[in-house]
């Protein structure tokens, strides 16, 4: 967990959930868009690139729902991810009021590459097939312990169950 995580900069509910996906999807934060609001800090998003035995596969702009997107950004993102020859993918995301219940998302390419991935207009995701998503682009099947919580038969809650990871 990051110093802006725990200092509430950034959202740290979504770096807990990333994590809760398994070891073989790793994800480095490269950025730290904040931006002072009064006496407030504005989570924007996250760029985070996703990774595979040391090569990167991705990069993702992950934004809560309703945050404003940033033209410059994306196009900054883009071309970066166009020289890295990387798909580009903008993650937007709703918690669940509760922890035990599963996220929802809209998953959108930015870039040629990112089309390979996800339909143009963008696709209406659950968790799980975000999850899977991220699995296939490292070319690798999620474990069945995140399977399994996924799937609703592992309860976080259960202090004998535990999360997946």
């Amino acid at each position: 967990m990051t110093g802006h995580e725990r200092s509430g900069w950034r959202d740290e509910d979504l770096s807990r959930r990333h994590r809760c996906w398994g070891p073989d999807v790793p994800a480095q934060d490269i950025d730290a868009l904040v931006a002072a609001v009064g006496e407030q800090l504005n989570i924007f998003g996250h760029i985070w690139l996703e990774y595979d035995r040391h090569e990167p596969v991705a990069l993702g702009e992950w934004k809560a729902g309703t945050a404003p997107r940033d033209q410059h950004q994306d196009r900054a993102l883009i071309a970066l991810a166009d020289r890295a020859n990387l798909p580009a993918l903008l993650f937007r995301y709703w918690k669940a009021p509760v922890w035990t219940q599963l996220w929802h998302f809209w998953v959108m390419p930015l870039n040629r590459l990112g089309v390979q991935w996800v339909s143009t207009g963008g696709l209406e995701m659950g968790e799980a097939d975000v999850v899977w998503l991220l699995y296939k682009m490292r070319d690798r099947t999620p474990p069945d312990q995140v399977v399994r919580w996924l799937d609703g038969l592992i309860d976080p809650d259960d202090p004998d169950a535990g999360t997946p990871f």
